[in-house]
């Protein structure tokens, strides 16, 4: 369980927004992380539904 909070919090501090980028693909995430592209979808879609992220 550990493992996902604290996956769940690297993924949200490595995509917030500044000046340079302000929208993340999954890809990329998961290339900067360097964790599985299905986890970066798991991640994303549970963030989602509780309102940390908004995929589009």
């Amino acid at each position: 369980m550990w493992g996902v909070i604290k996956n769940s919090i690297t993924l949200l501090t490595a995509i917030i927004p500044d000046e340079e980028k302000e929208e993340w693909s999954a890809t990329e995430v998961s290339r900067k992380l360097d964790i599985p592209i299905q986890t970066v979808h798991r991640l994303l879609s549970s963030l989602a539904e509780y309102g940390f992220v908004y995929c589009i």
